[in-house]
This record gives C-alpha cells, structure tokens and sequence, in this order.
C-alpha cells in the first residue's frame, strides 16, 4: 500500500492557497526553502509536478488542480472532524449528495430542500447540476459523492 505524507500535502495546498511560497511561508512560520523542498518530495511521491512556472509566478498543473481539489476535501473533512469532536454527539454534521437536472427550476428545488435546511443539525448540501443523462451515468458508476 502506498502513503501518501499528509505534511506534504498540507504544505502544497497552503501554497496553491495562499498564491506562492512567500505567503505560505509566512501564513506557516516556516521558510520558503522548506516549503518547497515539502512540495518536491510531494511531487516525487506522486510522479507528478505539481506545479509550472509562468512568468514570476507559479501556477497548478493539471495534476496540481486535480491533487488540489483533493486536498480541499480531505482537509475539509478534518477540519469537521474536530467540529464533530468538540460538539455533543446529536449536533454531528449530515452530508447530503444530489444531482439537480438543469431543467429543474430553482424555485422548486428550494422548496424540496427547505425541510433539510429547517434540520436543527447543521447539513452540508453538496449539489451536482448537469444533464440529466450525465447525473444519471455518474450515479450508475457511483461517482456521485466525489467532486472531480
């Protein structure tokens, strides 16, 4: 089984973050140099750059946005962990994954989700739009709780 080092993906997402090595570093209290010696050994890891260079700046390959996207949700996910943890057991986070064909108006899918959002546990809605047959193919593979 490979492992994938947390450190240096917390390191790579402040970075794609905060816009550079510079901010990252600062917002992290810790040198630029070990920053990026964090995300090559990332990269490394993955086969992968993550970043390329354009002008002065850096910006995401497409693995980088992909290994970004990634990132987001796992340190979302730990950031409601710790939520979760510190509040009493009955007020834990709900998720709720849907796909809304883009025919359906707006106004009809507000009142399908008013009882959800009258719930006294806080509910994260993640909501997928498109065409019917695309939703209906990402459920059929069971690719409807994952944001990619």
């Amino acid at each position: 089984m490979e492992w994938l080092n947390y450190h240096h993906l917390r390191y790579f997402w402040v970075v794609a973050k905060e816009g550079g090595l510079k901010r990252a570093a600062d917002k992290l209290h810790v040198s630029q140099p070990s920053i990026s010696e964090q995300v090559k050994d990332l990269e490394g890891a993955l086969g992968e750059r993550l970043f390329r260079r354009s002008g002065r700046s850096n910006v995401l390959t497409d693995a980088g946005q992909v290994v970004f996207r990634y990132a987001e949700e796992i340190f979302g996910l730990g950031a409601e962990l710790v939520r979760a943890v510190k509040q009493r057991p009955g007020l834990q986070f709900l998720r709720f994954y849907m796909g809304v064909a883009d025919a359906l108006s707006k106004l009809v899918l507000n009142d399908i989700l008013k009882p959800l959002l009258a719930m006294r546990q806080t509910v994260h809605i993640i909501c997928r739009e498109g065409k019917l047959e695309d939703l209906l193919a990402q459920l059929a593979a069971n690719r409807h709780e994952r944001r990619l």
